[in-house]
């Protein structure tokens, strides 16, 4: 990120940028707070965090969660790294960096460019947000639906007669596929290990 108003330092940008996020955290922590985690008439229920659509909402949560009450930021880190990989590869990597720890967050919001000056990464973290539809909401699992006993197969279908051609065992495109997919996910994790790197 380049500074792009005179009166524009890294440290003035650093608090400016914590103060606005630990006041969000405060509205967001009102909102979480209104959910009962812990009771002693819940003990194994399983809570979830009502998930982003849109990627700059996801972006925004991760910016503000890392000042959210202790009580509350480890449920919703947790939440908030299982959707690490839904918005696109470079995204992903972006999450990762931000995932980390709150120091690091700052670091690459700066060193990166992610925003391109501190008035579009102001513009962008001041901009109204509804935090107000992101809450835990308990999970209550549907009843299991009666088993219907049938005598057989309910659909029988049409078995092949032997002297008929049939098809391939194997399907190599698919563990070509398979192959493709694996090496992709590890030059990524390689590339998110390499930022790391740089930024420590």
């Amino acid at each position: 990120m380049r500074f792009v108003q005179s009166s524009s330092s890294r440290e003035s940008v650093i608090r400016e940028l914590r103060k606005v996020l630990q006041s969000q955290a405060e509205d967001w922590s009102k909102v979480l707070r209104s959910n009962v985690l812990v009771t002693p008439t819940l003990r194994n229920e399983q809570f979830f965090l009502k998930r982003p659509k849109k990627w700059k909402e996801y972006l925004r949560l991760l910016m503000v969660h890392w000042y959210l009450p202790e009580d509350s930021v480890a449920l919703v880190h947790l939440e908030l790294e299982e959707l690490e990989n839904k918005f696109g590869t470079e995204n992903s990597i972006i999450a990762h960096m931000m995932l980390n720890s709150e120091p690091e967050m700052i670091l690459y919001i700066l060193e990166s460019n992610v925003f391109n000056n501190e008035r579009e990464l102001f513009g962008f973290i001041r901009e109204p947000f509804r935090f107000a539809n992101y809450y835990f909401y308990l999970f209550r699992p549907r009843k299991a639906k009666r088993l219907v006993r049938r005598r057989g197969y309910k659909d029988h279908g049409s078995r092949r007669l032997p002297h008929e051609q049939h098809e391939a065992k194997y399907d190599y495109s698919f563990t070509e596929l398979q192959n493709r997919i694996e090496e992709e996910r590890q030059s990524i994790s390689d590339l998110k290990e390499l930022y790391r790197g740089f930024l420590e």
